[in-house]
């Protein structure tokens, strides 16, 4: 029996998943799939369309973000994991681990006084810091009745949210990096605008 195998030239490799492109990828996915179901001929239109589908799976798949936006994920849920990804790229900036004590640490950044306000806990492991970060916005957000708030408070503090929130939230006071900072978090948490439209802000902390 011949040997049908493809002959690579010296020199050169088969492309491997990391390599290949993203359409490469999902035709190799079509074509497998027709072989394995012996479909011999399949419109051009038709396997187009799939392909576009198994694309759109794989790189819902290896999208990080995504992992914030599963299916039964919770607001908190999600607005936990966008704020982790603005605080440390998800756990993947050294710098999350800080000299100071005391200060924020880790993939949440949570200082030394909002483990406490969220109940303790060992802010060094991060597992326990993505918790103790979860609970605090969850505590935030109840405290201001508003995810634009309890963000902007996670990102620049209770305090000074307070204060701006009894000068009557003037526009001029709002640190452009924290308005940056809300936008990115809300962005990324997927958020329905209508759900944050409907939630009134506090006149006072």
């Amino acid at each position: 029996m011949p040997d049908t195998r493809q002959i690579v030239p010296h020199g050169k490799r088969r492309p491997t998943l990391r390599h290949a492109k993203t359409s490469d990828i999902g035709l190799g996915l079509t074509l497998a799939i027709e072989e394995k179901r012996g479909l011999k001929e399949i419109p051009d239109t038709r396997r187009i369309v799939f392909s576009a589908v198994l694309i759109a799976v794989f790189l819902m798949s290896s999208n990080p973000a995504s992992a914030g936006k599963r299916t039964g994920a919770t607001e908190l849920d999600r607005v936990a994991y966008a704020v982790e990804g603005a605080e440390s790229s998800h756990g993947t900036n050294i710098a999350m681990w800080r000299a100071e004590p005391a200060g924020p640490q880790g993939p949440m950044q949570v200082s030394e006084k909002a483990a406490i306000d969220a109940g303790g806990g060992n802010r060094f492991d991060v597992q326990q810091n993505r918790t103790l970060g979860r609970a605090y916005i969850d505590l935030l957000h109840k405290r201001y009745g508003n995810w634009l708030d309890a963000i902007s408070a996670y990102n620049w503090g209770p305090g000074r949210v307070d204060g701006w929130i009894k000068q009557g939230r003037p526009a001029a006071r709002l640190v452009p990096g924290v308005a940056g900072y809300v936008r990115r978090v809300i962005r990324d948490s997927g958020l329905s605008l209508i759900s944050i439209a409907v939630q009134k802000p506090t006149n006072s902390p």
